[in-house]
């Protein structure tokens, strides 16, 4: 029997060494793995214990808050419900105050529209009765003569004996004619200064054939004397310088001439009483009482 007394090669030795280190590499990194998991599981379950500890914590304060929580909650929600429905039955209120006021706004409208036709006719019936009350008002103007450039205080007491005196005498018109005056009295205005132009006498007449005859008579004597006289100013100056008398002889009907009176010219004359000394615009003449 022979003895295995074979020699090993080289390389196999050197491959058994390599083999016996990297075994001993993968225990020592083994340990090393070990260790580290080890570790990991160490500091894995200390976590754990905190993240318990943490939940347990919080597990108590919900126990012990929870139910103020809940509560506050609950009274959020029932203040916010509560809220909704003040909100939504102002917003009703308010839509039932807009459809008032829309029904009111039309009553308005329509009632506006039924003042302004009765103001229309308000406004129509005030011009007729405005044409109405001038007529009127002139019509009684028509028994009116105004005798200008006679001084101050010569009339006396009764301002309607003065003048009935007067166009008697001046005119030369027999007693028996009855001149009818119902009033006579000086323009009212301002007693003039003694230099200043004295105020018109306004005469009226009861009846307006007496006043027509006064004047044609006042023309005809003018016609026959000399300027300056009382019978002028009783004609030209004295009843109404304005008024021409286009047919004094022969009856015609007097022409008022609107533009020779001037409110300069009554200024002058001291007459600025322009409430009662205005145009005359009446057809046939006379003077403002």
């Amino acid at each position: 029997m022979r003895t295995n007394n074979i020699k090993q090669p080289s390389w196999v030795s050197a491959l058994q060494t390599s083999l016996d280190a990297m075994q001993a590499k993968l225990e020592n990194a083994q340990h090393n793995m070990d260790a580290k998991l080890d570790r990991i599981g160490s500091q894995m379950e200390e976590h754990l214990r905190g993240v318990r500890e943490e939940m347990g914590q919080l597990r108590e304060y919900m126990d012990k808050h929870g139910e103020d929580m809940k509560q506050a909650l609950d009274s959020f929600r029932e203040e916010t419900n509560r809220n909704f429905e003040t909100a939504e039955a102002e917003m009703r209120a308010q839509k039932k105050d807009i459809e008032i006021l829309e029904e009111r706004t039309a009553g308005v409208e329509e009632w506006s529209t039924d003042v302004q036709d009765i103001i229309t006719a308000s406004l129509e019936q005030q011009t007729k009765l405005q044409d109405k009350l001038s007529d009127i008002e002139g019509r009684s103007r028509r028994n009116n003569v105004r005798i200008w450039g006679l001084k101050e205080g010569i009339e006396g007491d009764s301002v309607s004996e003065y003048v009935n005196r007067l166009i008697h005498k001046e005119l030369g018109m027999s007693e028996d004619i009855k001149l009818e005056i119902q009033r006579a009295h000086r323009a009212l205005a301002l007693n003039p200064q003694p230099d200043k132009f004295p105020r018109a006498i306004i005469v009226n007449f009861l009846r307006f054939e007496v006043k027509e005859n006064v004047i044609k008579t006042a023309w005809r004597t003018c016609a026959g004397r000399g300027e300056g006289d009382a019978a002028e100013r009783l004609a030209g100056a004295g009843l109404e310088r304005r008024e021409t008398y286009a047919a004094a002889e022969t009856g015609g009907s007097a022409q008022v001439d609107q533009t020779s009176e001037t409110r300069a010219g009554r200024r002058e004359r001291g007459d600025n009483n322009e409430t009662r000394v205005r145009e005359d615009r009446h057809r046939i003449g006379g003077a403002d009482e």
